[in-house]
């Protein structure tokens, strides 16, 4: 034994420190350890047939051709094998496409894609064990599982050898170790994975949660499950936790790790999705799948969404100081090869007189405008909700250390809008506001944080009477006024041709939301509506500084 080495391929038994096989002309390149199980093999050491005589095939079961080896240990081989003869009824999918592997005699078309099934040398895929398989084993086997990425086993089989007794399995060939993919495939590759998950679901196979990188083998260059000796009956239960485990796997893919969150280079609608499955909020493989196809969809819708914006600002008819800020900021970055704009708008309206309500608007909008290009504008996927309160809560401590400096009262009101694809994400904090106006109403999307407003809330004013109330001007929270600031945050979806108006209290306080919705109708451009509304206001008298953002939802 120690003068020999035996081919991988044939079974020849090779001159040691051969490089290739004398016979067939194979690599001898062999680890030492599968070498010495061959070689042990082959002198009978270890008991079952795998010393082929030269020029001939060894047999298995009487029906299955020798062709390679590709593991062996103590406790397991695994061979390629082909059918030597049509009776054990394999066939393969004549679809390049497909190639889908059943067994069946009578059959003739592929029930995956329904092209024609042909007769031909497949290879397969055997193990050979010294214990029993799991009763699992056949319970799939009876299920004769044909699908495109998925190698059940299709039969299995004993034979004795030297008075002991060996289990086979076979399946569909394929290799055991798996081959991540590229992050560019990786999504494709998931719906894919659904998809023969919600198939294995209906023949009543599941892996009980038990998914992981060992349930995937690699054939054809495509990843396919394997692995079925952990598959139990599925059960509701058993089928919530493969979707569950199988988030997850996806999640770990796509970021390379194995406890993330959420993947920070996804769409937001695609983490959605992928955070629900985790939770337990998708109960079927199926739901999971439509679930993916309508996040993907609106990834895609947003890609014909554009925002047109007027702005404008006034000091007014009476004030001789303008206190009031805005900001507003476009972007357009290219996710997965969709185009997805973010708009970023913002009003505050400063108090506290000269070098001090000027001062707390203006530092809000540096503070806002800082963040969005060091975060927002940057992230493939940022977290919309938490960034805007985190902007507002840096922008009162801003505010409040400048205050305490100064030593002044300063502080400002402040709406902030971030548009992306058909959502607004809105923060607020005073008595500036932001509406969505379209053909059918006007709508504030912004509570105010006023005296006025808890008057009319708790019924002891109406909304005409707060228009002219002495107290009006009230507001009970601003930024700047405490170390620590409350921001209300809200999510609202928008349809193509909706307005935001977002407003300092200069225009709200001085035109009737009727007016300004008419007046946002029937401008020409978001820029006119601007104009139109400051016009509007001064009209009106004018008495406070006047500040307008007009967006609007467009297709692209």
């Amino acid at each position: 034994m120690e003068n020999q080495t035996l081919c991988p391929n044939c079974g020849h038994q090779n001159r040691n420190n051969s490089k290739f096989c004398k016979t067939c002309g194979a690599s001898l390149d062999v680890a030492p350890e599968l070498q010495n199980i061959m070689l042990a093999r082959s002198d009978g050491e270890i008991t079952n047939v795998l010393k082929p005589a030269i020029g001939k095939t060894t047999f298995f079961n009487g029906k299955l051709g020798f062709k390679q080896i590709t593991y062996a240990s103590d406790q397991e081989c695994r061979y390629i094998v082909i059918p030597l003869d049509s009776s054990l009824g394999v066939k393969r999918c004549s679809n390049q496409e497909c190639r889908a592997v059943i067994l069946s005699i009578d059959e003739a078309f592929c029930g995956e894609c329904g092209q024609n099934l042909q007769n031909e040398e497949v290879p397969l895929l055997m193990i050979e064990r010294l214990i029993p398989f799991p009763k699992s084993i056949a319970s799939i086997v009876e299920r004769q599982i044909a699908c495109l990425r998925v190698c059940p086993p299709l039969f299995q089989f004993n034979e004795e050898f030297n008075d002991q007794m060996r289990y086979y399995v076979v399946s569909p060939a394929y290799d055991a170790n798996l081959q991540r993919p590229e992050p560019s495939r990786i999504l494709s590759l998931v719906y894919d994975l659904i998809y023969r998950l919600a198939f294995l679901h209906i023949y009543e196979v599941s892996f009980d949660g038990n998914i992981s990188d060992n349930t995937f083998g690699m054939a054809d260059g495509e990843i396919v499950w394997v692995n079925f000796e952990q598959a139990v009956s599925a059960t509701q239960e058993a089928k919530g936790r493969d979707i569950q485990s199988l988030a997850r796997l996806a999640l770990e893919w796509i970021t390379g790790q194995k406890d993330a969150v959420s993947a920070p280079n996804l769409h937001p609608a695609i983490n959605v999705v992928i955070q629900d499955a985790i939770k337990g909020n998708i109960l079927s493989a199926q739901d999971l799948l439509d679930a993916f196809r309508d996040a993907e969809e609106h990834v895609k819708s947003e890609a014909k969404v554009d925002q047109r914006v007027g702005r404008l600002t006034h000091v007014g008819m009476v004030r001789k100081l303008n206190e009031d800020s805005l900001f507003t900021a476009q972007a357009t970055r290219v996710l997965e090869s969709q185009p997805r704009a973010i708009g970023l708008y913002l009003v505050a309206d400063g108090m506290g007189g000269h070098a001090a309500g000027e001062v707390a608007s203006g530092q809000i909008v540096s503070v806002v405008a800082q963040k969005a290009f060091n975060s927002l504008f940057v992230e493939a996927a940022p977290n919309i909700q938490d960034w805007l309160k985190m902007c507002v809560e840096e922008a009162n401590r801003s505010v409040f250390e400048v205050r305490k400096s100064a030593g002044t009262d300063m502080g400002s009101t402040l709406v902030i809008a971030v548009v992306t694809g058909d959502q607004a994400y809105i923060a607020h904090v005073g008595d500036s506001r932001i509406y969505r106006i379209n053909q059918d109403e006007i709508s504030q999307l912004t509570t105010d944080h006023s005296l006025v407003e808890r008057l009319v809330a708790n019924g002891q004013i109406t909304r005409e009477q707060a228009r002219t109330h002495e107290q009006k001007n009230v507001v009970y929270r601003v930024v700047g006024d405490k170390p620590k600031i409350e921001v209300d945050i809200a999510v609202h979806a928008l349809k193509p041709g909706d307005f935001l108006l977002l407003c300092s209290d200069g225009l709200s306080g001085m035109v009737t939301d009727d007016w300004l919705q008419k007046i946002v109708l029937d401008a020409l451009s978001p820029q006119e509506a601007c104009e139109k509304l400051i016009e509007a206001a001064n009209n009106a008298g004018g008495d406070d500084n006047i500040t307008a953002i007009v967006a609007q939802l467009a297709g692209a």
